[in-house]
This record gives structure tokens, sequence and C-alpha cells, in this order.
């Protein structure tokens, strides 16, 4: 196993110094005069696959790894038990929502003027989020970081959550079965397949691997999670985007932010309205506007007036978008 951990490494991406949502008009004037932008529950995201797709990559990887690790442990049954544990954990339960804030890299893309901006009628809206990601020291389940598209990479960030487990895993199971056998391990290639099977039976329930493998379970579960929010279909890889993952317990209590709700034409879709000014700087990170190819020739002028009637106390710099495109009917 490498030395590097490419999961911290994903989730400590340098945050781009500005990157874009995209949106309606309508959208606009609700961010810049909420100072909020929606989070969506990611059931209702455009990606039909959403955590689905990070699971399938981690059963791949049970599916390839040997039976038995050294000294009879497991190790593909310990793999198989910590990927349903983690896919079926409190974080992937009807009692957890997870919702999620979508940007990007382009700032004035074609196929995101068609998809998220009523067919380049829209805005490109440029924000500074280095500020956005939770500290370290939090220890939070929130994060910020952009989407891996590419198998390779997808397969070798879950395996390396897994080999971390079983590594920890091998290691619990070598100390316990010392504890029992107190002889060499040759005793092992004695045994019958009966007393084999009875051994690792006493073993599963020894108080000590239950412990220890619960601890290590939990840490991996989390590591899970965070790679299954943002593991998308390479069809997606175009979007170039980046998330802010929301996680949110369904009792009301827990709610730090209001759960409401908006109509599309055959749902209802819940969404999370999250303060950006709420960030250290205490004031809405906006940067930059685009305005959409489809944008009407005075837009640029309303836009500029509509900033300043909000006193946003920032300098937004407003511009056109270059792409040359016009939506047909």
């Amino acid at each position: 196993m490498s030395d590097k951990d490419p999961i911290s490494e994903l989730l400590h991406t340098p945050v781009p110094q500005i990157l874009w949502h995209y949106t309606s008009f309508d959208g606009f004037k609700g961010i810049t005069e909420s100072r909020k932008i929606f989070a969506t529950d990611v059931g209702f995201l455009n990606d039909t696959q959403e955590f689905v797709h990070a699971r399938s990559v981690a059963e791949r990887i049970v599916q390839e790894a040997p039976e038995q690790g050294a000294l009879l442990f497991p190790w593909r049954e310990s793999l198989r038990k910590i990927v349903e544990s983690s896919f079926g954990s409190a974080l992937f339960s009807e009692n957890t929502e997870v919702y999620v804030s979508s940007f990007s890299e382009h700032e004035d893309d074609l196929s995101q003027w068609r998809a998220y901006s009523h067919r380049g009628s829209g805005v490109s809206l440029g924000f500074d989020l280095s500020l956005l990601r939770p500290p370290d020291h939090i220890n939070s389940l929130v994060c910020f970081a952009p989407c891996v598209y590419k198998p390779d990479k997808q397969m070798k960030l879950i395996r390396f959550a897994l080999d971390l487990f079983v590594t920890g895993g091998q290691k619990y199971w070598t100390t316990v079965i010392n504890e029992l056998l107190k002889v060499d391990h040759k005793e092992l290639l004695t045994m019958s397949v009966e007393e084999k099977v009875k051994l690792i039976s006493i073993i599963e329930g020894h108080r000590k691997w239950g412990e220890q493998l619960d601890a290590l379970a939990e840490t991996t579960c989390v590591q899970v999670w965070k790679l299954a929010s943002l593991l998308k279909n390479s069809t997606f890889e175009a979007e170039k985007e980046w998330r802010l993952v929301l996680p949110v317990g369904r009792e009301k209590k827990k709610l730090k932010y209001s759960r409401k709700f908006r109509a599309v034409d055959n749902s209802l879709v819940p969404y999370i309205a999250f303060p950006l000014d709420e960030m250290p700087e205490g004031k809405l990170p906006l940067r930059k506007v685009v305005i959409g190819p489809g944008g009407h020739p005075k837009a640029e002028s309303a836009i500029s007036r509509w900033i300043d009637s909000l006193d946003l106390k920032v300098k937004v710099e407003v511009m056109r978008s270059k792409v040359p495109y016009r939506a047909t009917t």
C-alpha cells in the first residue's frame, strides 16, 4: 500500500480561487437577496447512480479479494461485512438525508448553460469559497471537494479505505489468535476443517476482537461515506464539479438549517438553504457574474444596479458569456 493517503489528498485538494454556480435569473436573485444557496437532497440530483456507483466499486473489490489472509483471517468476508455496514449504516439509512450544493471549475461552459440555466438564459456566479471547508480539528462529516470521475481513481480511493480496514483487522485477528492458541502457529496446519471453523467462530465472538473491529469499522464507514458523495459516473466529467456535502439527521431537533421543499414538474424536491455569509468573512463571497448567452441585451446593466442596491460590501464584476449559443424552441 502507498504511504500517501489518496482520500486525505482528495479532501484537501486546494480550492480554486473562483468556483462557479450556474442558475437561472430567479435563482441568482434569491441567492444574492438571501445570502443563501440551495443544497439539494442527493436523491433528486441528475445522476441516477448517486451513492449506488460507489457501492458497485466496493463490491467489485470484495469479489477480487483473497478468501483468507494470514492465520485463517477471513479477508473477503470481513470486506463484505464492512461494505454492507458502510452502505447500510445510519449514514445511508432513512434516518439521514444528504444534501449537496454544486459548483464548477468552468465559468462559461456551453453544456452547463444548457443544463442549469434555462438553455442559456441565466447566470454563472463566481464565488470565492476558499474558506468554506471545515477545519480538520472539527472532525465534521461535512466535506467540500472535487468530484471523482475516472474509474481507476475511484477504485484506488475505495480500495485504500478498505485496505486500511483489512490491515487493521488482520493485526487485531493475529493478536487474538495468539492469546487463544498460546503455541506456535504451526498448530493451525494440523487442525481439521471442523477445528478451524470452531476457532474462527471463537475469535469472531471474542470481546477484544469485537471492540477493536467496531472502532476500525466506524472510521472506515465515515471514509466510505465521504467518498460515496464525491464519486460520479464518468459521463459527467466535463462538468468539473465541486461539491459541498451536508449530512442532516431527520430528527427535527438535529436540523441546523430548515428543510424546505420546492416544486418541479414531477415531484417536490427537499433542500436546505445554506447561508454563505456564515463563512469567516461574514459576507457573501460573490466575486463575478457571467450573463448567459441567452441573456437580455440590457441584463448587464440591470444586474449591476441590483447588486448595488443590496449593499453586499464586496466588488462584483459583471460580464457576458463568450459562448455563441442561441437556444431554439
